[in-house]
C-alpha cells in the first residue's frame, strides 16, 4: 500500500532519474540557463547603479506589502 509506485525499487528510479539528467535537450537547457543567469549578474549591477533609488522603493514596498498582508493572511 505505497503510494509511490517505485518504493522497493530504488535501481529503476535512479536509472530514470540518470536517464533525464543524460537526456541532450535538458542539457542544452542547462547550459542556456547557466549562460542566462551568468549575464544577468553585469545587467543587474548596472541596473543597481542606474536606478538605485527604484530598486530601492521597488524592495521598501515589498517589505511593506509583505508587513501588511502577512498578518492578514494568518488571521484567516
Amino acid at each position: 500500500m505505497s503510494s509511490f509506485p517505485y518504493d522497493n525499487d530504488a535501481q529503476r528510479c535512479r536509472e530514470e532519474g540518470l536517464d533525464i539528467v543524460q537526456y541532450p535537450v535538458f542539457r542544452v537547457f542547462q547550459v542556456i540557463y547557466s549562460i542566462l543567469s551568468v549575464a544577468s549578474i553585469p545587467a543587474l549591477l548596472y541596473l543597481m547603479v542606474k536606478c538605485f533609488q527604484i530598486i530601492f522603493l521597488m524592495y521598501y514596498s515589498g517589505a511593506l506589502l509583505h508587513a501588511v498582508s502577512y498578518p492578514i493572511i494568518q488571521v484567516q
